[in-house]
């Protein structure tokens, strides 16, 4: 046995990191560390701590998802209660480190955000809302086992992957950041946030702390309007609603620049929503990222023909102009676009750069990954695009190891359509020997492959196996165009076209002893 390859084994001894955040005074760095509960079955998570630099790396709480206060005196982080649900926790970070638990049980908080002024937090949380059963059944007998009592739905969509029955409708709500009530601010037979059955965060507080900006859409039920999604703004105190952008198009994620005089948001217009004649009906549909001042006038857009959707947008302390990262040809980095619409790289390489949040002095944290790495917990300095990595949280679990390297390749498909993909080969590789071949095709289909570490196809490499994988057309992170090259037609020629090209290109090419696992007729000769 090579004590060198990796086993499958060794997989429950990886960990995983998330969440990063700087401190607003960039002194200090907070993360969520996870790793396998081999006796329970399950993850488990903590929140560690260290310096700006990486140093004094320790452990500091039980729990995830830690944001700073804006003061930086306190974070608010989840973890499992006295009732055994997860909920709401604020700790001083201070000597003494006092937690108070915030919720109990009455909602299951999630997206939790503090106030600008630090007072207050405000969450996305279910509120239930069942159909009564109008008909009357027999009475049960005392103790008698019945089959329970039919759902009623009346509401479209009914059930979210990962989720299934939707119980009711996700509303905004505020509690005390030293304890107290939540109350709910928005209310109805609608929905905060475009889609509010996935993560990302879909509100954001003001400057002054008066409004909540969110994206949904407030049309009761929502079920004719599935695709669509505009900006309002709340009022905190009275719970009044206004209309930010309501123009029938799919707009997320509104942003307040720290001066509070804009907002930034993402998506797209009637153009691409397929309404009327004439109108685009795409399957993949991309957004841009927009400017809007807080009144809601003078609307710019500052980005165009991405090569995926932006994430992550996030103002510079400055309010002079948004970081946000791409897909883009397989890696993922950051970019920057002030409010003229100029847009230069912050990091380049092929890796996958995730942002976190930035301090104000501008100073980033994030994830990064590659080929042979792991995620692990780096600084970005804005300025200049410089990476530091912090954590080494794997380094152990991998020394000694001999991990597969990553070969990128680029071949025409049958109608001259240029296709990018990879070829992972076995440590050792002989090529004297002939390798069983494994095609890998990723799901969506509107998503990419592309060249972070994975241990999956780290493991198939060590048992002697070599990897082909590709984004052919559907995948993002080529333009809308490209991704949309399966339109009506999926699955369908195009894609599947896609794929065998790169088996055939790849044998036809330097590595010739790579063989279908079926040990079909090489079309080359």
């Amino acid at each position: 046995v090579d004590k060198t390859l990796l086993t499958l084994e060794g997989y429950l001894d990886m960990e995983r990191v998330a969440g990063p955040q700087i401190s607003p005074d960039g002194k200090q760095v907070i993360y969520t560390r996870m790793w396998v509960d081999k006796m329970k079955d399950r993850y488990g998570s903590a929140l560690w701590i260290m310096n700006a630099d990486g140093s004094k790396n320790r452990h500091l709480i039980k729990g995830g998802g830690a944001q700073w206060s804006p003061s930086g005196n306190r974070i608010v982080y989840s973890t499992k209660g006295d009732n055994g649900k997860t909920e709401i926790f604020v700790r001083w970070m201070d000597d003494q480190g006092s937690v108070t638990q915030i919720s109990r049980g009455e909602q299951n908080p999630r997206m939790v955000s503090w106030s600008p002024d630090g007072k207050w937090l405000a969450f996305r949380a279910t509120v239930p809302y069942r159909s009564k059963w109008n008909i009357k059944l027999p009475g049960r007998p005392k103790g008698a086992k019945w089959t329970k009592d039919p759902i009623i739905i009346d509401t479209l969509p009914y059930k979210r992957d990962r989720q299934g029955m939707i119980k009711g409708f996700e509303h905004l709500f505020v509690v005390p950041a030293d304890g107290g009530t939540a109350r709910q601010i928005t209310h109805g037979r609608w929905s905060v946030g475009s889609s509010p059955g996935r993560g990302g965060m879909q509100y954001a507080w003001s400057a002054d702390g008066s409004e909540i900006f969110f994206d949904g859409d407030q049309t009761e039920g929502q079920s004719e309007h599935s695709k669509k999604s505009n900006i309002y703004a709340v009022n905190v105190a009275s719970g009044k609603v206004r209309e930010i952008i309501a123009d029938g198009g799919y707009w997320t994620t509104p942003r307040v620049s720290p001066d509070g005089k804009k907002i930034t948001y993402m998506g797209y217009g009637t153009e691409k929503m397929g309404y009327g004649e004439g109108k685009a009906n795409l399957s993949w549909r991309q957004s841009d990222i927009f400017v809007i001042n807080v009144d809601g006038s003078n609307r710019k857009r500052l980005t165009d023909n991405m090569p995926d959707t932006p994430r992550s947008v996030t103002w510079a302390a400055n309010s002079s102009r948004l970081y946000f990262t791409v897909n883009k040809q397989g890696s993922h980095n950051i970019f920057s676009v002030n409010l003229s619409g100029n847009m230069k790289k912050v990091t380049k390489g092929e890796q996958l750069v995730r942002l976190s949040n930035i301090s104000d002095k501008g100073i980033a944290v994030g994830t990064l990954s590659d080929a042979t790495s792991p995620g692990d917990v780096v600084s970005i300095k804005m300025s200049n695009g410089k990476i530091t990595q912090l954590t080494h949280v794997n380094d152990d679990v991998l020394a000694g190891k001999t991990l597969a390297g990553l070969e990128e390749i680029w071949y025409d498909a049958p109608d001259g359509t240029r296709v990018q993909g990879w070829i992972q080969m076995p440590p050792h590789f002989d090529p004297a020997k002939k390798y069983p071949l494994m095609l890998a095709i990723h799901g969506g289909p509107h998503g990419m492959y592309g060249v972070g570490f994975n241990y999956m196809r780290q493991l198939q490499a060590a048992d002697g196996y070599v990897t082909v994988y590709t984004n052919p057309r559907g995948s993002t992170g080529y333009g809308e165009e490209f991704a949309n090259g399966i339109h009506n037609q999926y699955p369908g020629p195009a894609d599947f076209q896609d794929l065998m090209a790169g088996i055939d290109t790849r044998r036809c090419g330097q590595h010739q002893n790579v063989q279908r696992q079926d040990h079909s007729a090489d079309p080359c000769q």
